[in-house]
């Protein structure tokens, strides 16, 4: 840590924690370890959805003060001194703070600081893809700094207010997203969602749609897609289905993926204009359009539009809240989250089909509307970024005396 005027004791973090192992209260609430927000309740966290074990007497007990480290993602600044008494997971290294030298509050700061997680880099052994692995003698072996408790008390008053600002902001960029994709769902399937709220299930609600459009029509999907299952062809690129992309080519996606199968031969083949969708999660709108020929996995279907309908039309109907919920009714399996969509349910639904120029005129406003929001959620990510690196830098520059502190005593 560079050193300052303020910056007059330094030991190991050894001489500081001690590590703690106390488990078997499984009464305890939750808690998880957030690289931004520190120690918060599991239930607050984007984790909250996912599976803990069953097991709970195994997980380490947190009481207020003490410090949680998660030593698998600690390069990315997962740790922090908590403010609730609670159990996390049994992989994390626990500790409470035995030196009256360090305010807790500051140590949470110092320790997630630019300069602690170039350490932490340097004493950890990187796991591919993405994770480094530190031990715990690593990390007490590690030096730091014991500033004046004036000088202590000055930064976490600082840096509190100042956080609470960013975090102010933060919200206010997520109300903004979400406000304008909210403004987009409303408008973007235009007459589309209006056409569909009625309800798939309901034949009055399509006989007022029929009335009320004379020229749109009411035909199964037995009608409009055949089912194709072609193989042997192996020199195709390979193609994935997801939620929020549809379908892409795997190489143009980000996210890692397990080794495709060795035996391309034995994948689907989907032509470009195809409807491909994952039966397990077509519920939940896992459905695109092939933007080319490619190979796609045995568990998807694939739907080849007859002459005359649009695909993407159908692909953006798929993925209505109305016709999910249609699709989740046909759909059959042990547990309703693996519910899959069999093709023989999915040409017994029937569909809302327009003239092709008004599928093409839906589409359209579909592709101006997505490209105006993504140009918003691209400036509004790189806001949140920029408000990222601006929080990392600014405990960085407090915590080794690089900005002047309002009110510290020197």
């Amino acid at each position: 840590m560079p050193p300052t005027e303020h910056n007059n004791l330094h030991r190991r973090l050894k001489r500081v924690l001690v590590r703690t192992r106390e488990k078997s209260k499984p009464e305890l609430e939750l808690l998880s370890v957030s690289s931004k927000h520190g120690i918060i309740p599991r239930k607050d966290s984007q984790f909250k959805g996912r599976n803990v074990s069953e097991n709970l007497g195994n997980y380490l007990v947190v009481d207020q003060g003490d410090l949680v480290v998660n030593k698998l993602s600690i390069t990315a600044g997962a740790l922090g001194v908590s403010k609730f008494h609670g159990l996390v997971s049994p992989a994390y290294f626990t500790a409470s703070i035995s030196d009256p030298s360090f305010l807790p509050e500051y140590l949470h700061f110092l320790l997630k600081s630019d300069a602690m997680i170039s350490e932490y880099k340097r004493l950890s052994k990187f796991m591919p893809p993405a994770q480094f692995d530190i031990t715990w003698e690593n990390f007490v072996s590690i030096e730091v700094a014991a500033p004046s408790k004036d000088f202590q008390n000055s930064v976490v008053g600082f840096l509190s207010n100042q956080l609470q600002k960013i975090s102010i902001l933060e919200k206010m960029l997520d109300g903004m997203k979400g406000r304008a994709l909210e403004s987009v769902g409303l408008r973007l399937w235009g007459e589309l969602t209006i056409h569909l709220a009625s309800g798939l299930n309901h034949t009055d609600g399509f006989r007022a749609v029929l009335e009320s459009k004379l020229d749109w029509k009411l035909i199964s999907n037995a009608r409009l897609f055949s089912e194709c299952d072609e193989r042997n062809h192996p020199e195709l690129p390979p193609l994935h289905v997801s939620l929020n992309s549809g379908v892409k080519l795997k190489s143009e996606i980000d996210e890692v993926y397990k080794q495709p199968p060795r035996d391309y031969s034995e994948q689907k083949v989907a032509r470009k204009g195809d409807i491909v969708f994952n039966k397990m999660r077509m519920w939940q709108g896992a459905v695109g359009v092939a933007p080319c020929d490619g190979l796609v996995s045995t568990d998807y279907t694939v739907a080849r539009p007859v002459e005359g309908i649009h695909p993407e039309y159908f692909m953006h109907l798929f993925k209505t809240e109305q016709y999910r919920t249609e699709i989740n009714r046909w759909s059959r399996g042990i547990v309703p989250d693996r519910n899959r969509l069999y093709w023989d349910e999915f040409k017994a639904i029937k569909s809302l089909v327009p003239p092709y120029d008004e599928q093409a005129r839906i589409v359209d406003e579909i592709r101006d509307m997505k490209a105006k929001t993504d140009a918003l959620g691209r400036n509004i990510e790189a806001m949140c970024k920029l408000l990222k690196e601006y929080r990392s830098a600014i405990i960085t520059a407090a915590v080794t005396g690089q900005i002047e502190i309002p009110e510290v005593i020197t």
